[in-house]
């Protein structure tokens, strides 16, 4: 009885598929990898003045595509490739864990925290009244929800970059 290495793929129906399984994952991966790739060289794009995104709505918009984009391209992905390619954003978890605090300091700032404090921590003088006074950190919170936004918006975009720009047939000329 001949072993299973000896028994050329043809005649190994379970593994060929397995293997053309494997190939066809890696293209469709390849060509999601290209589509995701212009896609963010057309947002860089556009997003500029074109399209007026120095607007908080805009930035808000662009955000919330970014963001589902990326959710997409990663689910999808890792349905395709698996275990097989690990995200490339693993290999930068201390830069993304320090630039993470950025937006979640801005947040905090946001949050009804300021009655919290004592009065020498707070954003304005104790000699204002009240009325004055804001709840959050923040004299301006809308601006700080808005930075924190941005910022996440922009770690998205950088996660995604990274993951399209270390395809290993794009970084091996």
């Amino acid at each position: 009885m001949p072993s299973a290495k000896s028994v050329p793929p043809a005649l190994r129906p379970e593994e060929s598929v397995s293997v053309r399984r494997l190939q066809r994952g890696s293209l469709r991966y390849g060509r999601l990898n290209t589509v995701a790739g212009r896609l963010l060289v057309l947002l860089v794009i556009l997003s500029a003045i074109p399209v007026a995104s120095n607007r908080p709505v805009l930035w808000l918009l662009w955000t919330l595509l970014l963001g589902l984009g990326g959710s997409i391209y990663l689910a999808r992905s890792q349905v395709l490739m698996g275990q097989r390619r690990a995200l490339q954003v693993s290999q930068f978890r201390l830069f993304f864990g320090l630039a993470l605090l950025v937006p979640l300091y801005a947040a905090v700032q946001w949050l009804p925290l300021a009655g919290y404090l004592p009065m020498a921590l707070q954003p304005l003088p104790a000699t204002l009244s009240e009325i004055v006074r804001p709840d959050s950190l923040s004299v301006m919170p809308g601006a700080s929800l808005l930075g924190a936004i941005r910022a996440t918006g922009f770690l998205v975009f950088l996660i995604l970059v990274i993951e399209v720009g270390t395809q290993p047939e794009r970084t091996h000329a």
